[in-house]
């Protein structure tokens, strides 16, 4: 090949470069043009959307829970007539909800083994709190409601608008709308109402319940994805109030309940006069106490052998606990 035809193709190859990098910054420049003009920040906000422009829903987004508590109609209300533990999947138009009877046996946060009835009596929350350390569900949003309109619910087991009918609720407005338009997409043969697996007990001439562990792990594995406790064991831990101050306990039991703890008891300890907080550690590792020191932000990490099965860590919270800096960092068990 001669040198001129060498050259002539070097120039060509030169000019389709030229060509296509012109081509290129027209395109970049026309996209950026027509992204100012439809008000779309970046292209990154447009791959973030789905089909049609929408955007995608995040995953908390389409999965729901909500505690719906009824309150016994009499002049006090402070007793609760049952609770419903609902469930919204969005992904598979799903209403799943576990009805609780009120002479159900639990641990409730500041007031030791009670009927769940008796944990309105401290407020929703710590109706809340009971529910979700039973069944080792993460539940914050409750919908407080009268007597009768939590029978119409379980009777009909039709959930639209069931946000809106409340006594109370902690739920924003957003919120509540969005848990409705979840409601809204769910067929009525997709809406499962089931009684927590429990076992009667009687006590002289009264019915009470005693929650079946086994099928309720089954049973919050299949709705809620938790691990059974036999794969994967919360650590239990026995709060004991030794400061003096009333509902210590039940603070301290509430936060660890909140980060995945389960609390077996809680109530006052031998003494008032503990100055000190102090995590005694029964089973598991050192590790497992000094998380729980870092989720209360303060307390001494012991470990003592002495074999029990109650559980696996006790707290005694003491007056330093008053003025420590509450939750922190660490992570639940």
């Amino acid at each position: 090949m001669g040198y001129r035809s060498k050259m002539r193709r070097k120039r060509g190859r030169k000019v389709r470069r030229l060509l296509a990098t012109a081509v290129a910054a027209l395109l970049v420049a026309a996209a950026a043009f027509l992204l100012a003009r439809s008000g779309v920040r970046s292209l990154g906000s447009i791959l973030s959307r789905g089909p049609a422009g929408m955007k995608l829903a995040k995953a908390e987004d389409l999965h729901k829970t909500v505690v719906v508590i009824g309150a016994e109609e009499t002049e006090s209300k402070n007793l609760a007539s049952g609770v419903l533990l609902v469930q919204i999947d969005g992904a598979k138009r799903e209403l799943n909800a576990i009805s609780i009877t009120p002479n159900t046996f639990v641990e409730v946060p500041g007031q030791g083994f009670e009927r769940i009835a008796e944990a309105l009596q401290s407020g929703p929350d710590t109706v809340v709190d009971s529910v979700s350390n039973l069944l080792g569900v993460r539940a914050k949003k409750y919908v407080l409601v009268s007597e009768s309109d939590l029978q119409r619910l379980l009777d009909k087991q039709q959930f639209s608008g069931f946000t809106g009918m409340g006594l109370k609720n902690n739920m924003s407005k957003a919120n509540s709308s969005r848990i409705e338009e979840l409601v809204k997409e769910v067929p009525a043969e997709k809406v499962s109402v089931v009684p927590l697996p429990v076992e009667p007990v009687s006590i002289g001439t009264e019915m009470y319940y005693q929650p079946k562990k086994d099928d309720i792990d089954k049973l919050v594995a299949g709705w809620w994805q938790v691990r059974k406790r036999t794969e994967k064991p919360r650590l239990r831990v026995m709060v004991l109030n030794g400061a003096g101050v009333p509902g210590i306990a039940g603070e301290v039991a509430s936060v660890l309940i909140g980060r995945g703890y389960q609390v077996v008891d809680s109530k006052n300890a031998d003494s008032f006069n503990y100055q000190q907080t102090l995590i005694l550690l029964y089973h598991g590792k050192k590790e497992d106490g000094l998380a729980i020191r870092q989720v209360l932000g303060t307390g001494k990490v012991m470990v003592k052998d002495i074999p029990q099965d109650i559980a696996d860590v006790s707290i005694v919270v003491g007056k330093d606990y008053l003025s420590k800096p509450k939750g922190g960092k660490g992570s639940g068990g």
